[in-house]
């Protein structure tokens, strides 16, 4: 099956692509786009408006945001996913991007431990190996927080050519911690924003101008502990450093850290302008997984939010704007995942999806993401998945021990061992009258079964939490 350039496929689509980074078409050149992903750390709907005056996502009191203009002129450009979920934590969450797999089949369902904890498997097709199996021209790095597995050399290991960032999850201290460059640790000094800004920019200037690059930028923040950023990088002004042992509540350091972040990725952002190549930058935004229980904004609350399948704890912003979008800013109401990252950004590099999914499949590997890439160039697409999914388990977990949950256009079922909960999404959109109390004989049979059995069938494991759907 022919593939298409994405942003050709309205005007001339019959045009054929290859791996090549030039692309001609009526014999004008059409450059692969370069992408950048961008990951904020425990970075919920609830704190995604980036600018309260206008926000992108209006979830709760945005007030209490912490002003994002980089990140608003996304979302004022770009494609809107209104409906993207990620995973409970963060490293099954990055174990999908990465991967393309849902947590079940990648093993990792809740947070790896450092220096000994559980791994990815070493034998994935992650997407820095899908682009080299396909012959791709791009540079690639991975900078920023790894966390999908315990060792400082696996990054390489897994594909990437260059990483360079923290290892493991939390922070004791963003302005002392421990920097793994291709392996080597050193102690790092610099606070991590900024940092980690400051290592993305001089990777970008070890690319030749013109070369297609993918940049898997892996941001720590707003992940906690909450501490103050410099004060050139936020507007908190009064603010002072986050008191220890009090009851201080910790969203307003919480903010100053979004905005310090989106400050720092405004650096970022000016660096590829200077190499005159903005135009043809692609950029995804996403969140990991909810906020965290301490700043967690209402309508969601602490027992709903990160590590859990609840909206607070899955729901996240994903932006999506460059040169490949078109008739931007729009919305995209349909279900959408983050492990649909892997198969968008090898569309977007010119490679193969499903030649990739079938090579995968010959290992015995089977690939969940779906390209997004239709929704970009096309207004009027139509949805590419019905349902979405999601687990949370100890590693090694039987897939009947797991907690799953899964979600269409409108219902969201929450399944793990002997609890079962649906939700209207569409009326009740924070989750607050469980439908499944009710017996789901009594009125939404249809609607439970629909879920129900799709989970089952993607899992292929039947009578999970003792239901018979039959």
């Amino acid at each position: 099956m022919p593939r298409y350039t994405p942003a050709l496929l309205l005007v001339f689509a019959g045009c054929r692509a290859s791996g090549d980074s030039a692309r001609t078409v009526l014999g004008a050149p059409v450059r692969s786009p370069n992408l950048l992903l961008v990951i904020a750390d425990d970075f919920g709907l609830d704190a995604a408006s980036f600018d309260p005056m206008s926000p992108c996502y209006a979830v709760g009191d945005v007030s209490n945001d912490g002003p994002m203009p980089n990140v608003a002129q996304l979302c004022r450009t770009g494609v809107r996913f209104t409906a993207a979920w990620a995973m409970a934590q963060c490293s099954p969450a990055r174990a999908s991007m990465l991967t393309g797999r849902l947590p079940f089949r990648t093993g990792l369902g809740d947070t790896v431990s450092i220096p000994d904890g559980d791994s990815l498997r070493i034998d994935e097709l992650t997407l820095p190996r899908a682009l080299a199996a396909a012959g791709s021209p791009y540079a690639a790095a991975s900078i920023g927080k790894w966390h999908v597995t315990p060792d400082p050399a696996d990054a390489n290991q897994f594909g990437w050519p260059h990483h360079v960032g923290p290892i493991g999850g939390s922070l004791l201290d963003y302005h002392a911690w421990t920097r793994v460059e291709d392996g080597v640790y050193s102690k790092a000094t610099t606070y991590v924003t900024t940092a980690q800004a400051d290592d993305a920019i001089t990777w970008l200037d070890s690319v030749d101008v013109g070369t297609p690059w993918l940049l898997w930028l892996a941001l720590s923040a707003p992940h906690d502990p909450f501490h103050l950023p410099p004060l050139h990088l936020h507007d908190a002004d009064a603010l002072g450093d986050f008191p220890t042992g009090g009851d201080a509540d910790p969203r307003p350091w919480f903010g100053a850290m979004a905005t310090a972040l989106d400050t720092e990725l405004g650096r970022v952002f000016d660096a590829v302008r200077e190499r005159g190549e903005w135009e043809e930058t692609v950029v995804v935004f996403v969140g990991d997984n909810g906020s965290d229980k301490p700043v967690v904004e209402a309508p969601y609350t602490s027992d709903r939010a990160k590590g859990t399948l609840y909206q607070g704890g899955i729901a996240v912003p994903m932006v999506i704007a460059g040169g490949r979008v078109a008739d931007g800013p729009r919305d995209v109401d349909t279900v959408v995942s983050v492990v649909d990252v892997y198969a968008t950004l090898l569309e977007l590099a010119g490679v193969d999806v499903a030649a990739t999914i079938e090579a995968a499949a010959a290992r015995d590997t089977v690939v969940d993401s779906v390209s997004l890439v239709l929704y970009l160039v096309d207004p009027d697409a139509r949805p590419q998945r019905t349902e979405v999914f999601a687990q949370k388990f100890a590693y090694g977990a039987p897939i009947d021990m797991m907690a799953h949950a899964v979600r269409n256009s409108r219902y969201k079922l929450i399944c793990e061992r002997d609890r079962v909960e649906l939700y209207d999404l569409l009326v009740d959109p924070w989750e607050a009258h469980d439908l499944y109390r009710r017996g789901p004989a009594r009125g939404y049979e249809a609607e439970f079964a629909s879920l129900y059995n799709a989970l089952t069938a993607k899992v292929r494991v039947p009578g999970l939490c003792g239901v018979d759907a039959s």
